[in-house]
């Protein structure tokens, strides 16, 4: 309670009796009001509905029993509500007045019967309360008891105040009667007792609406039965609303309620003639007196009817139907499936082939529904089907044998087409599983239809708009038992769509071996193409029909047709990965060496895919391995540029089988460069798994004798890309094989230009990205720094050892500086250690002989052959110790070895092909044809020898 109540207030409030006497000893006013109004005895009876005693003690010590608060309300009041029939009594037996009002005129009754305690009532009645009296304020303006206890739960209040003399017809401001208040709040109970009572049920409140009405729209059986034993007005406005609520409402209950209004004599009348829509609800319901007598009353019978309810489909109990929108009773009687209703029409002369909204007659509608019955009803009082092809093409794509069956009977006509030139046998063969009907799930149906149309003369052979024949659908649906039925009625199989798809087509793309076999059985084209020039062996091999690619080859497919592209099965089979079909197609001798118009060869695209299987399957069957595609790329290029593991074992297969490692392509790049090609920016999960088979990739191809320092049409040689990437691995291995450092690219640039001018580019680009958030490169690794500092390690060694260093890159060293790094030439080798190394290398002779290893890092290639003849330097390339001896030259050394031992390969067959240019002339002596072959690289001898005796060199030992 709020702090400025009384302390009287409190004690009754806290239920202590003691408390209570003591402060009321100490002289409280026994009638003081807290902000409300609210007396102690207000309190006492609002708090504790059993307290009696308190409030005979309050009594006892002067409470005015009927003081009221500041909304009018008496203590009387507060006990009537509570349901406490004692405290009612004590407060009666005080003198409280029985008939106080409240300011909204509800006295101590109303409040008793919105409790619902008859007991209380019955107290106040015997007190002489006014039964009738009545609210004057609020929305319950003009409301006695009685509309009080009509919508409480107590039939007991609402008997004593009728036994009481209560008018039950008594009327609010609203015009609500006591039975108008049940009946909403469905008392069915005080319903039958106030009309047991006499209460009349064509009293209308404000809005004109009876009780009769506020029972059906409250679909409230019983209540309707009970107010009609009490005989309503039938011309009552509102009662005949009622009625046709009824029959309009669409849910179930609503039947037995018509029901019950009509066998109360409820119907329609000359006023309801040209009611369509309830016309329309009375036949979608099936109620058939009523539409009678609005027959009777001179309804058209052919009227149109909306069948659409806003945003809501037709009504329809057993199906649902959303073609028909504006129909004919016929109509809706039909898509209702009520056959009685029907026939009340037809015998009234409905038109049997009236059309609705979308052209279809009410025969369309029963075909839909797959109702036979309703069918011949229709059929038998001349249904037009013969005019109306649309019946026949429903009732075979709903796969009614017997609905079609009848109609055929009745000259159903099994030529007609739709708008896209489909006839009744096409539509029955397609396949359902995006149409607006059920799947068929026996396919003996279909073919049963498909007989019953071929018997009455469908054209077996016709063709939609788009070429489609009854043979291409029944293909398309899989459906082997129609397939076969539309062959033994002679179906050309040869027969194409206007993209060119024929029947073997289709049944390859399906993959169904069974109506191939019987399509070549018939005489199929094995080798007819559609119009992009695909084959039924491409189609099949596309689709990794396996079995469908052997039964055609069987057949006698061409097994090296060509697509428009260009392409083969071949190609479809290795674009697949299809080892099986790959051998399949191979059995049969395919041309292994035949390329699309593009140039992709069967090995070029299995080398990217990646697939060492079949490339080894292609080589065994002859694969040129050198076959280029256009721009001059070779299988070696293409699977060089890839990081696998699968592709390193290819380049590893195509080199064992010839491959031409130097080989060329348009733009001059070599299999080499391709390998060094692939950029290594950051360090990420898997780069170290790629670059290793990368690394793998470029030892293989210098083992096979790659040029290390070709360039390409740019001037590039795979060293400048490796810096260029920041390739590690591939810079120290292509330094480690003799790569030029000194090389120019066309635009002037060294492999060192291009490896400070991207880390360059790399940190520039990081400090003008475009985002909000500043880019943090604390901590980040770009590769090209590595590559960097083992460029310049390089040239910090040929330089000490007096090897050639070009002026652009001694240039480009003093100092390079990109983003945060400044590189020093002493940072990771020193010059004292090269210089030590070197010193030792001239004081080491190989065995007895005066050639020391110095003579071997810094002499020519000419010089390094003939060193190489020497057993004891071959000795010495072969051993370890110069490697742990010198190892800030142990690479170089190696190369020097290498090249000298490729020279001495490269002398004898050079020398065959230098005297074979002077053909007819004395041969030369050897030593004096290699002093003329001295000033030829051995790029050159290379190149020499392979014009004449091409594929005859082989570094095979030389590591």
């Amino acid at each position: 309670m709020p702090s400025n109540t009384p302390p009287l207030h409190l004690a009754v409030a806290s239920r202590d009796t003691e408390v209570v006497e003591m402060i009321l000893d100490k002289g409280a006013r026994i009638n003081a009001v807290n902000k409300r109004g609210e007396t102690p005895l207000h309190c006492a009876i609002k708090n504790s509905d059993r307290n009696v005693e308190m409030t005979k003690l309050l009594l006892k010590n002067g409470s005015n029993v009927n003081v009221r608060t500041n909304y009018g309300v008496s203590p009387l009041h507060l006990a009537a509500s509570r349901r406490c029939p004692e405290t009612v009594d004590v407060l009666l037996t005080q003198g409280a007045d029985v008939n106080v009002t409240a300011d909204n005129g509800a006295s101590p009754l109303h409040f008793a019967t919105f409790g619902g305690c008859s007991e209380t009532v019955d107290y106040l009645l015997k007190y002489g309360a006014h039964v009738d009296c009545v609210y004057t304020c609020s929305w319950r303006k003009g409301y006695t008891p009685l509309h009080c206890a009509a919508k409480g739960r107590s039939t007991e209040v609402v008997q004593l105040l009728l036994d009481s003399g209560a008018n039950v017809d008594a009327k609010g401001e609203d015009s609500n009667t006591p039975l108008h208040i049940a009946v909403l709040n469905k008392k069915e109970t005080i319903v039958e007792l106030l009309l047991w009572y006499g209460a009349k049920v064509d009293n209308q409140d404000r809005n004109g609406e009876t009780a009769l009405r506020l029972a059906v729209e409250n679909r409230s059986l019983r209540t309707i039965k009970d107010i009609l034993k009490c005989s309503p007005d039938i011309n009552n406005q509102s009662n005949r609303e009622s009625f046709k609520t009824a029959v309009r409402s669409n849910t179930r209950e609503f039947k037995e309620v018509v029901e019950a209004l009509l066998k109360y004599g409820f119907s329609v009348n000359l006023e309801d003639a040209n009611n369509t829509e309830l016309l329309q609800s009375a036949v979608e319901k099936g109620y058939v007196k009523i539409v009678e007598d609005f027959l009777k009353c001179g309804a058209n019978v052919n009227t149109l009817l909306s069948l659409c309810r806003p945003g809501k489909g037709v009504w329809c109990r057993h199906s649902t139907v959303t073609e028909c929108r504006h129909g004919t009773p016929l109509h809706i009687a039909v898509i209702n499936k009520q056959e009685e209703m029907a026939n009340l029409l037809i015998s009234n002369e409905a038109d049997i082939n009236a059309r609705d909204e979308n052209g279809k007659t009410p025969i369309f509608y029963a075909t839909k529904n797959n109702d036979l019955n309703l069918t011949k009803f229709l059929l038998a009082n001349k249904a037009n089907v013969k005019g109306s092809p649309e019946v026949l093409f429903k009732a075979v794509e709903t796969e009614c044998v017997k609905i079609v069956e009848v109609l055929l009977r009745y000259d159903a006509d099994v030529t007609a087409t739709d708008k896209y030139g489909r006839t009744a046998l096409h539509l029955v063969l397609r396949d359902n599983r995006f149409a607006d009907v059920r799947k068929c799930k026996n396919p003996e149906v279909k073919d049963a239809i498909a007989k019953l149309l071929l018997n009455r003369g469908a054209d077996v052979d016709a063709q939609t708009i788009e070429g489609e024949t009854a043979l291409y659908f029944a293909i398309q649906s899989e459906n082997v038992k129609v397939v076969e039925t539309i062959l033994e009625y002679n179906a050309n199989v040869k027969l194409g769509t206007k993209t060119g798809d024929t029947p073997l087509w289709l049944s390859s793309l399906t993959g169904n071996v069974e109506i191939c076999t019987m399509l070549l059985n018939k005489g199929a084209n094995v080798n007819l193409k559609k119009n992009d020039e695909i084959s039924a062996l491409h189609i099949a091999t596309q689709n990794n029909h396996g079995n469908i690619v052997k039964l055609l080859l069987k057949y006698g497919a061409d097994v090296d047709a060509q697509t428009i592209k260009g392409e083969t099965a071949l190609h479809f089979a290795i674009q697949n990965e299809n080892l099986k079909i790959v051998e399949t197609i191979l059995e049969y001798n395919a041309n292994v060496n035949l390329g699309t118009k593009n140039g992709d060869m069967p090995l070029c695209l299995s080398s990217l895919k990646g697939n060492v299987e079949i490339c080894t399957m292609l080589l065994n069957k002859g694969a040129n391995v050198n076959v280029k595609k256009n721009g001059g790329i070779s299988a070696l290029h293409i699977v060089t540029q890839c990081s696998s593991f699968h592709h390193g074992k290819i380049v590893k297969l195509l080199l064992k089988y010839g491959a031409r490692v130097n080989s060329i392509d348009k733009n001059g790049k070599t299999a080499l460069h391709y390998a060094c090609h692939e950029k290594y920016n950051y360090i990420s999960d898997n780069m170290f798994d790629k670059s290793e088979t990368r690394r793998y990739i470029i030892k293989l191809l210098l083992k096979y004798g790659a040029r290390v320092n070709s360039q390409d049409n740019d001037g590039r040689t795979a060293l400048h890309y490796a810096c260029c990437n920041g390739y590690e691995e591939a810079v120290e291995e292509l330094l480690e094989h003799g790569s030029d450092i000194n090389i120019m690219s066309k635009n002037g640039c060294t492999a060192l230009d291009d490896n400070a001018a991207e880390i360059k580019s790399f940190y520039s680009d990081l400090n003008t990205n475009d985002s909000d958030v500043p880019f943090d490169a604390e901590g980040l690794f770009y590769a090209g720094e590595t590559t960097i500092n083992i460029i310049i390690c390089h040239i910090v060694k040929m330089k000490t050892a007096n090897l050639y260093v070009s002026e652009k890159n001694i240039r480009s060293m003093s100092p390079i500086r990109g983003g945060r790094i400044t590189i020093s030439i002493y940072e990771r080798v020193t010059k004292d250690n090269c210089l030590r190394e070197l010193a030792e290398m001239r004081n080491e002779k190989i065995a007895n002989s005066n050639i020391s290893l110095y003579d071997i890092l810094v002499k020519g290639t000419s010089s390094l052959a003939a060193y190489m003849r020497n057993e004891n330097v071959v000795e010495v390339s072969k051993a370890a110790k110069y490697r742990t001896q010198f190892p800030s030259y142990a690479s170089m050394l190696k190369n020097q070895f290498r090249k000298g031992l490729k020279r001495n390969k490269l002398i004898e067959p050079a020398n065959r092909c230098f005297n074979s240019l002077f053909n007819g002339y004395p041969e030369l002596p050897f030593e004096c044809a290699e002093k003329i072959l001295n000033y030829i690289s051995n790029e050159d001898l290379e190149n020499l020898i392979d014009a004449f005796e091409p594929d005859c060199i082989s570094y095979e030992g030389i590591v």
